[in-house]
């Protein structure tokens, strides 16, 4: 269960050997929000979302180090910032 929180929910995929970071949430019907973490060989990197009415926020904490890409309904973003970094978009 907790594979599939860290995975599908909220998204995040480590590869250490490409050094990327890239976090792709699912936003289902049945959750309004998730807030997950993980500890990285740079430091700790997490997502977080929320539904605010048809828009979802998006936080995410990035740590230096890392390529990071998030990818949102199959669009790609790069993403240069670290610490918080925020988003949002319509749902």
């Amino acid at each position: 269960a907790e594979e599939w929180f860290y995975h599908y929910l909220a998204g995040i995929k480590v590869d250490m050997k490409e050094n990327i970071l890239a976090f792709e949430p699912n936003f289902v019907n049945e959750v309004n929000w998730v807030n997950c973490e993980i500890s990285t060989v740079y430091g700790s990197a997490g997502i977080g979302w929320e539904r605010k009415g048809k828009v979802v926020i998006i936080k995410m904490i990035i740590p230096a180090g890392f390529k990071v890409k998030l990818i949102l309904n199959g669009h790609t973003e790069e993403i240069s910032d670290h610490g918080e970094v925020w988003r949002s978009m319509a749902k």
